[in-house]
């Protein structure tokens, strides 16, 4: 198996919405990141999940794998892998898989059954359900829109929104990371400047996309 380089998907919130199908035929992947032993309640893990693209799949030549820890946990549902495929293709080219958050829910299976007085009880099965799910955006947010910059950086972690003024920023700046889809991210680097005014100068932090000036922090 080709060794893939993890590609960490921006995302604004940990919410795993996103359902995988097919938990019960990969239970020996998923099994072994559980406890031996599961309380009747059940239980509830988060770790991180690599979506691995499987084009020679004879099933779907869409479909997308779910692994964690390396282990095959599942596939993403056939008309969710469409959807995706065109980005997760484009990953896998640079020898990248998108890596999300994951979580799994399992518990004891449990059945009623009738004792020999005749009275319904619950009885443990031995089998175990679970369900596994992901915070996987929708496609055109998976990746930024542009290269990261080609000079040395530090990148800040993800956190609230700040509005930056944008006026007089020609369009043509924008134009190179849109989408059709009305919103997308991008690359951007913040740059130390200073202005000058009539007694003094003035700091001030400067926005710039690929390179150009995008807009500026507000001095406050």
């Amino acid at each position: 198996m080709a060794t893939v380089t993890p590609f960490d998907v921006w995302e604004r919130g940990s919410w795993c919405g996103q359902e995988v199908a097919g938990e019960q035929y990969y239970v020996k992947g998923w099994r072994s990141l559980l406890p031996r032993m599961l309380p009747t309640q059940g239980v509830e893990l988060t770790d991180h999940a690599l979506l691995i693209r499987e084009p020679t799949n004879r099933h779907d030549r869409n479909a997308v794998r779910v692994e964690i820890r390396d282990r095959p946990v599942g596939h993403l549902p056939a008309e969710d892998a469409e959807r995706y495929r065109p980005v997760l293709d484009h990953l896998a080219a640079g020898g990248f898989a998108a890596r999300v958050q994951a979580r799994i829910w399992a518990s004891p299976e449990f059945e009623f059954q009738y004792d020999r007085r005749g009275e319904v009880r619950e009885a443990d099965t031995g089998r175990v359900r679970c369900r596994i799910s992901l915070a996987l955006p929708e496609p055109h947010l998976l990746i930024p829109m542009n290269a990261p910059p080609f000079e040395p950086h530090t990148m800040l972690p993800m956190g609230g929104s700040v509005m930056v003024n944008s006026g007089g920023v020609p369009m043509s700046v924008f134009e190179p990371v849109l989408n059709d889809a009305g919103e997308g991210w991008a690359y951007a680097t913040l740059q130390e400047i200073y202005e000058q005014l009539t007694r003094s100068t003035r700091e001030l932090i400067e926005v710039r996309i690929n390179g150009r000036r995008a807009g500026q922090m507000t001095p406050r």
